[in-house]
């Protein structure tokens, strides 16, 4: 197959060009790639790690809000909560829109639908904690009411047996009849202390939020129990009857909302604990969102550092071996014209010093190969032709034979003009030369006729002169 000079020397250049395109191919695509995981992070990651901590955020607010509303039933932390988990599911929403729209966020989607599972669950829970404070409220009015009630019956029974007291007195009632009233105050006045320390255990039992002392407490209605019997047994006036009984009817409300109170106060307390469960569970899925969107973050970052590297490494690689190849092929093409060149001069010059004995013989298959090959093919014909038609008509031998390549052959042509013209020339010498021999035999001849002439003439002389 001949390659000519332009073909290798575009196939070198071609070859660097060509390696050239794969480096930025192989950089392209690398940038791509890392274009396409930045869009990732940017569209995809980054913004689920920001709703996840949102979310966890609100909902861990919400947490505490509704726990601050749950021990002391204020509307402000219930609205703060409420707030915070409007909060929370807003976020909640956009993290499901934003799972929706990404193929890579399948974590997401699950994630997402437990958060939501549980925040639905939470809000149920919410109404709950409500309901149960409403009633614990209404509990606690009806204990007061109770209470008053009780105390105010009591205090009555009381005021009216001292006022029957000080008349017995002023009237020297008997000591008998003095120690049944004494009886009747003592027993009301304890039935006062128990229905205080009743109360008053009610009360500590919500401050401290401990169903002992509530359960505690109520072991003082035997107590009383048992003072109202002695007290009717020992009582007679039909007020102070009604007086015992309104306390009776005072101390079982109150003992009943006492019951009711520490019933919806265990429920309350149970439901805080679910509340904390199931809230818990959002924030694990937030957590869990968030830590899974931080690995795939760090797992992105790192392959995005990774295909940088590899691309930097692929890129300076590849230009040290363009460089490197770069070099070969300068030096090789370098030399693959310059040697050839440079010994065609030479060949250049020795023909013009006139030496034809030397010859390239070059075994290329480019142009170089087809000047050095034409130039040992001129050489040849010199030598052979030329150089040897004029040595024979140096010799003085004109029988050399002149053949031209064609018409526009200067050297040829001339060579064969001054053969057949030196030819035609040695012709004419030769013709003159046979009319000058036969000239010359003439002249003899006549010389020969002159000289005898002569002879005869002088014999005449000599005859005319004996003769004188």
């Amino acid at each position: 197959m001949k390659a000519n000079l332009g073909f290798k020397m575009g196939a070198g250049f071609g070859s660097l060009i060509l390696i050239a395109c794969v480096l930025g191919g192989i950089a392209v695509f690398n940038m791509n790639k890392v274009g396409t995981l930045a869009n990732q992070l940017d569209n995809e990651f980054l913004p689920e790690i920001k709703l996840a901590n949102e979310i966890e955020g609100y909902t861990l607010e919400a947490m505490l809000a509704f726990r601050g509303y749950g021990l002391t039933a204020e509307e402000k932390y219930l609205e703060e909560g409420n707030k915070n988990l409007a909060e929370a599911k807003k976020y909640l929403a956009e993290a499901k829109a934003l799972a929706d729209k990404s193929p890579h966020l399948q974590d997401l989607k699950g994630q997402v639908e437990v958060a939501s599972l549980a925040l639905d669950e939470y809000t149920k829970q919410i109404e709950d904690t409500v309901a149960l404070n409403a009633k614990i409220a209404q509990n606690q009015l009806s204990m007061r009411a109770a209470a008053t009630k009780f105390m105010q019956n009591c205090y009555d029974y009381l005021a009216d047996q001292n006022k029957k007291m000080e008349a017995e007195i002023v009237e020297g009632a008997n000591p008998a009849k003095l120690n049944q009233r004494f009886k009747k105050i003592s027993l009301a006045n304890a039935v006062i202390e128990a229905g205080n320390k009743t109360i008053q255990a009610g009360w500590q039992a919500q401050a401290l939020r401990d169903a002992k002392i509530n359960e505690e407490g109520q072991n003082n209605f035997e107590t009383m129990i048992g003072k109202f019997e002695e007290m009717k047994a020992v009582t007679t006036q039909q007020v102070n009857l009604q007086q015992i009984n309104n306390t009776i009817e005072a101390g079982a409300e109150y003992k009943k909302q006492m019951n009711d109170l520490l019933q919806n106060w265990l429920t309350l307390q149970a439901l805080g604990q679910k509340r904390l469960e199931t809230s818990s569970k959002a924030v694990s899925a937030a957590k869990a969102t968030a830590k899974s969107g931080i690995v795939q973050t760090d797992e992105i970052a790192t392959e995005t550092v990774t295909s940088l590297a590899h691309a930097v490494t692929v890129v300076l690689v590849g230009l040290a071996c363009s460089l490197i190849l770069g070099m070969a092929i300068a030096v090789f093409m370098t030399r693959a014209i310059t040697q050839p060149v440079s010994r065609v001069v030479s060949m250049l010059d020795e023909l013009g010093r006139g030496h034809m004995g030397n010859r390239l013989r070059m075994d290329r298959q480019d142009e170089i190969g087809l000047m050095a090959s034409t130039l040992d093919s001129f050489a040849d014909t010199m030598q052979n032709e030329m150089v040897k038609a004029l040595t024979m008509l140096a010799d003085g031998d004109l029988t050399f034979a002149a053949n031209p390549k064609d018409a526009g052959d200067e050297i040829g042509n001339a060579l064969k003009r001054a053969g057949d013209d030196l030819n035609v020339m040695v012709a004419e010498i030769n013709n003159a030369t046979e009319q000058i021999a036969a000239g010359s035999g003439q002249v003899s001849d006549a010389s020969q006729a002159l000289s005898q002439g002569a002879t005869e003439a002088a014999a005449a002389m000599e005859e005319i002169t004996s003769s004188m």
